[in-house]
């Protein structure tokens, strides 16, 4: 309106005086009404437009810092290779990431790259807020305030203060250090977030919580939060990240590095035996039964079987960790159903104590290992359950069964002496041990012979009793122990007496019919050690069958490899009214007449030796040899004894080191000096025939032994059929000539020489002899020295006549097809007993033990941990219907097909690192080369940063480790295999050889071999594409990935770029594939549908789906059977040549 328009409205309006004032006054009011709200509105658009100035600023702001935190996509997870695929990995890319157990106030001002879980989250005000942050029991803390500095945004503190607990994080930011000590981390820096990424989200409200499952009894009953055992079990993947867990899992690795340490250092060779039997182990009805392939069978109560059949096949001293299985209705708080067992079995000279010594040491060693390495988890478990540190002493005590029932009657408590001990009195007599000889650790030996297993051996003096024991710790039994029997037909008497059909362990006792020596062993569940471990004497004189002799005690134990080439040596006089030949009988009171190889086989043996070793044999013994160029000295205490006169005399007169043979001791290298005396045990290889004409004939046995002949004797001063005879005896695949002839020197009767010649072969003997050079050199021996046998003894008899002959077992391809027996496959297996003696297998087995140090060995340096995981499921791992099914106490359930999905739970539960070496079983009806229905499992399961090749860069070190770990320690073994089977040494790259799989299809495209891009490789295929890679790489060992989606298992994770193929590999050897391995999937919605794709029910493995729901890293794996990395290393043509007793379709047996 103008400024006009009010005079011309005034103009034409005729009013009064009172009215014009009143109109006047209405009008200023409206003018000045109207300049107001023109005011007002210029002001509101000017705030309008001031507020879009500042919030286009803040957009662009928050545009840029927006970058620094945020979820990080799936795709972006699946190991792409674009650097720019999203802003995580924008942000990570080229940066390492740190461990939070590393960081430490040396490192202030460093930026660093950590992942964990979100452990807790303090607000302290809308800038502001703390992260504790927590990997692997290690905790730091994170701030994370507003600051255009940092590019840290009010928007990115909303973020972190939103993120759920037990997600898993990556923070990126600077080390600083608190001004004040840090609560309730374990690292005393701070990090200074600039960038935040959710790697993966757990739910936000969890079953149960970390911090409530690692409360201690004292903090809940103060009133704090907790959670029951059902509770943490059902949800075992949080339980297991609690500090105490990760403490406890840690000792048990530890353990079993304390175990393998000191067995290995004393020659034991690891071995596996088969789960799946054809009846039970221990006898009784507590096992788990299934059927196989229509056969019925069941499950290993105890490898003890297998254990002892392995001793019978020259293994010296073995020992095993696999799973036991007992279908027992315990529900105390030490039984378990399936647990770990640590197994050892050993051949023994002279007395079962040898097997106690051995505990004694071992266990010890363990204690003290675990005492040096994991001070850190002893504090982190005493923390939640508190406990004191285990009592022992250096030298184990032992108390005889009767001293303990003894020390229990005084103080008040019946006991049945002929009964076992109960968990009360267990634990009573554990209180008095400690009170009386300060030790929680003790052995309780002789044992009534009613309550231990059919295969225990009853003692000489008192058949109540047994040479067995127990092994306590903190009153409680962990350990079994025993000299088992040897002899078959009281084998046999005893499993009856058991309730065993002996028709289903036949093959096991037909094992000591083909000769076998005196050995015993233990068992011990690898869990109750590590449970009682860290839970709130003068020995007796024995009375054994095997007790200790001045002789054996005298003679240092040597294996034949441990004859040196002598051109002069001492002797240690032997009195000279000893019996040479014996038919080695005994008698007990009130008891049969048993021969040697019957019954209690070690005791005529000894009895003997105690017969013929005189006082002289007390009084000295040869403590030293020292190495000269072609000599050999002794030095021989002066003691002022005048045997020592007759010994020094005799030495320089005959200059000749005199040896026991016998079997089954540890093996001392050739290249050592002789230390003292040598035992050497040895089986008997072959009885070579009498000397004619001054010659040494063959010492190869027809597979019938001629009958033995009444000859004439001789004149005095000729030689004769009957005077001279040559023994080859055989220890571990170590062969040395013994000359037996008759001599009154050496007290040699010619029935000594008939004794040795009528000598089953096979079966187990002592010698007694002095070391001498030859004068030609000796064939069919691999030691160029001989025994002049003194004196022999039969410790255990072989069968006359043997179904199975180690020759023939041994023989090469070329030696049959001249003309030479031969053995077929399905004999060598049928009697594996026999076939294992071969130098063959014994090599097979050593490299398959080796493969097993150099595995451990590179991955213990890496950080990773030993688990074993669960064999028995409720549904399949894989999927399909090629599975073991039985029942588990009324539900169904099967054997697992391999131990994915719990290695994967076990990633998800913290363990970073983890590898499992344990029985794989597949129901599959292959009857191929190369395929089993049980075998040993090497896996791999790690957390990963970025790419799938990290577990790629892996296999390429590790491999290369244990093939130039074999290389380096197993040259005689291989060359034994060689001879048998020849086979070039494997090819392989400093740097392993990687390809794509659509580079391996290209490969074989251009040599005219067609395959389908999207399709799996068959034999031929692979064996091609084998042989055009050696040609154009010059290797043999190569890793072929990107394989096909629709090839690969449910939970293997698909490509970024392409779904049809995945973030897959397999591991090629000789052209044949032995490790499979990808990146899984660890997103639940998608694991849950590739699982229904592949027609597994859900519901089977919903604990396992769930644990990706509770907060899961990228990770991935892999998997390789350790018998195919065995036969592929050493060029074999079958896998069953590398499996101990194999399983396939038509075999549980033997």
């Amino acid at each position: 309106m103008s400024s006009s328009e009010p005079e011309n409205l005034s103009s034409s309006t005729a009013t009064t005086p009172e009215e014009s004032g009143e109109k006047i006054s209405k009008k200023a009011a409206k003018k000045e009404a109207a300049k107001l709200e023109k005011q007002r509105r210029r002001q509101e658009q000017e705030e309008e437009e001031e507020a879009s100035r500042k919030t286009a600023s803040l957009s662009i702001e928050e545009e840029s810092f927006s970058r620094n935190y945020g979820d990080v996509t799936l795709d972006e997870l699946k190991s792409t290779e674009d650097p720019k695929a999203g802003k995580w990995r924008e942000a990570v890319e080229g940066k390492e990431w740190t461990e939070v157990s590393e960081l430490v106030e040396a490192m202030a001002g460093r930026e660093v790259l950590i992942r964990g879980r979100v452990h807790t989250i303090r607000d302290v005000s809308s800038k502001k807020g703390f992260l504790i942050v927590r990997q692997s029991g290690s905790m730091v803390q994170c701030v994370v305030t507003e600051s255009k500095e940092n590019c840290v945004s009010v928007n990115m503190v909303k973020f972190v203060k939103r993120l759920s607990g037990e997600s898993i994080v990556d923070v990126i930011g600077y080390v600083v250090l608190p001004k004040k000590p840090v609560t309730g981390s374990t690292q005393q820096v701070e990090i200074q977030a600039r960038k935040v990424y959710c790697v993966n989200s757990a739910l936000q409200k969890l079953p149960l919580i970390v911090e409530d499952a690692a409360r201690s009894e004292a903090d809940i009953q103060a009133g704090k939060s907790g959670a029951n055992q059902d509770t943490r079990l059902n949800y075992r993947v949080i339980d297991l990240r609690t500090p105490a867990n990760q403490g406890i899992f840690s000792i048990q690795g530890w353990t079993q590095i304390g175990w393998r340490e000191c067995l290995l250092r004393k020659d034991f060779i690891e071995i596996h035996s088969p789960k799946l039997l054809a009846g039970s182990s221990e006898g009784g009805s507590a096992v788990f039964r299934l059927d196989y392939k229509g056969q019925p069978a069941c499950l290993a109560q105890s490898p003890q079987l297998h254990k002892q059949m392995a001793i019978c096949g020259d293994f010296e001293r073995v020992f095993e960790v696999g799973a036991v299985y007992r279908a027992e209705d315990s529900f105390t708080h030490r039984h378990l159903c399936e647990f770990i067992g640590l197994d050892v079995e050993m051949a023994i000279h002279k007395h079962y104590s040898e097997i106690m010594d051995l505990v004694s040491e071992l266990f010890p060693f363990i204690f003290n290992k675990i005492n040096e390495n994991c001070q850190k988890e002893l504090e982190a478990i005493r923390k939640q359950y508190p406990f004191e540190p285990l009592k022992f002493l250096p030298k184990t005590l032992r108390l005889t069964f009767a001293e303990g029932i003894q020390m229990l009657k005084e103080a008040g408590v019946e006991a049945d002496p002929l009964g076992d001990l109960n968990t009360e009195t267990e634990r009573k007599l554990g209180q008095l041990v400690l009170e009386k000889y300060n030790t929680e650790f003790y052995i309780l030996h002789r044992y009534p012979s009613a309550v231990r297993p059919f295969y225990t051996m009853p003692c000489a003096d008192d058949l109540n009793y047994s040479n067995s024991f127990d092994a306590f710790i903190r009153g409680e039994e962990i350990i079994s122990g025993a000299q088992r029997v040897h002899d078959p037909d009281l084998l046999t008497e005893q499993a009856k007496r058991f309730g065993i059909d002996v028709e289903t362990i036949k093959t096991y006792i037909d094992s000591f019919r083909y000769g076998a020596p005196p050995h015993g062993g233990f068992g011990v569940g690898l869990e109750r050690v590590r449970t009682l471990s860290l839970a709130a004497a003068k020995s007796p004189p024995s009375t054994s069958a095997l007790s200790l002799r001045p002789l054996m005690a005298k003679l240092q134990c040597r294996t034949i490899q441990s004859l040196p080439a002598l051109s002069s040596s001492s002797v240690v006089r032997v009195d000279k009214a000893c019996r040479n030949v014996c038919q080695l009988q005994f008698k007990r009171e009130n008891a049969s007449c048993f021969k040697l190889a019957c019954a209690l086989p070690s005791i005529g043996s000894v009895s003997y030796a105690a017969h013929w070793s005189g006082s002289s044999l007390r009084s000295f013994g040869i403590t030293s040899f020292r190495s000269f160029p072609g000599r050999y000295f002794s030095q021989v205490p002066n003691t002022g004894n005048k045997n020592n006169k007759i010994v020094n005399k005799f030495d320089k007169k005959r200059r000749k080191h005199e040896v026991l043979a016998s079997s089954g001791v540890e093996a001392v290298t050739s290249t050592e000096p002789v230390i003292g005396s040598g035992i050497i045990k040895v089986d008997l290889s072959t009885a070579a025939s009498p000397a004619k004409n001054g010659k040494k004939v063959s010492t190869v046995k027809p597979k019938r032994r001629p009958k033995s002949k009444e000859v004439e004797r001789p004149s005095k001063g000729r030689s004769g059929p009957t005077k001279k005879g040559f023994l080859i005896v055989r220890q571990k695949g170590s062969k040395v000539q013994c000359v037996v002839a008759e001599s009154k020197e050496n007290h040699v009767s010619v029935d000594m020489v008939k004794f040795v010649r009528q000598l089953n072969r096979e079966s187990f003997v002592d010698v007694i002899g002095y070391v001498v050079l030859p004068k030609d050199h000796v064939t069919g021996a691999t030691q160029q020295v001989e025994i002049q046998v003194r004196k022999v003894y039969c410790v255990n008899s072989a069968l006359q006549m043997l179904p199975l002959y180690v020759e023939d077992a041994a023989r090469s391809e070329a030696d049959i097809q001249a003309g030479k027996p031969g053995a077929n496959q399905d004999t060598r297996l049928n009697f594996r007993v026999i076939d294992l003696r071969t130098p063959t297998n014994q090599g097979i087995f050593s490299i398959q033990s080796w493969i097993q140090i150099g595995w451990r060995e590179c991955l213990l340096r890496k950080g990773f941990i030993e688990i074993h995981s669960p064999k028995l499921l409720a549904g399949s791992s894989e999927g399909g219907s090629a599975v073991f099914r039985l029942d588990y106490k009324g539900q169904p359930a099967c054997l697992a097909q391999s131990p994915q999905l719990h290695k994967q739970m076990a990633i998800c539960a913290d363990f970073e690192r983890v590898f499992e070496v344990g029985a794989v079983y597949r129901a599959e009806d292959s009857f191929t080369h190369r395929h089993l229905c049980e075998f040993i499992g090497l896996d791999v399961e790690m957390a990963i940063h970025k790419h799938y090749s990290e577990i790629m860069d892996l296999v390429g070190e590790l491999f290369p480790f244990i093939f130039n770990k074999i290389n380096e320690n197993c040259q005689k073994e291989l060359e034994a295999i060689r001879k048998q089977y020849p086979f070039q040494p494997l090819k392989f790259l400093p740097k392993t050889l990687k390809l794509t799989f659509a580079e391996g299809i290209q490969m074989l495209k251009e040599a005219g071999v067609q395959a389908d891009p999207l399709g799996d490789l068959n034999t031929e295929t692979e064996r091609k594409l084998g042989e055009l890679v050696r040609e154009k790489y010059d290797t043999e060992f190569y890793i072929l990935h990107r394989y096909p989606s629709a090839v690969r298992p449910f939970y293997t994770m698909p490509c970024a770029d392409d779904p049809n193929y995945s973030n897959s590999f397999d591991v090629f050897i000789r052209g044949e594939e032995i490790i499979s391995g990808a990146q899984r999937v660890h997103d639940p919605e998608l694991l849950t549908e590739q699982a229904k794709r592949f027609g597994i029910d859900v519901e089977t493995i919903k604990t396992y789906i769930d644990s990706f729901r509770y907060g899961a890293p990228p990770h991935g794996g892999f998997g390789v059977g350790l018998e195919r990395v065995v036969m592929l290393f050493c060029g074999l043509n079958n896998i069953r040549k590398t499996s101990l007793f194999s399983r396939d379709p038509l075999r549980l047996a033997p």
